[in-house]
């Protein structure tokens, strides 16, 4: 993770390059810019970060 938005959203990096203003569950409550993160992505394209990784 790169950047954590104050609106509930995180920009991350990955293999494809980055990808901004991506949405966190709420259960992801502390997001902290070095965390590894697991991403699902949705059919209509929607990217969304489920949490963090156990390092």
């Amino acid at each position: 993770m790169t950047v954590v938005n104050a609106n509930g959203t995180v920009d991350i990096s990955t293999p494809r390059g980055p990808v901004v203003g991506v949405r966190r569950l709420k259960s992801y409550s502390a997001p902290v810019v070095g965390d590894v993160v697991r991403v699902d992505i949705h059919p209509d394209g929607n990217w969304l970060v489920i949490g963090a990784m156990a390092p």
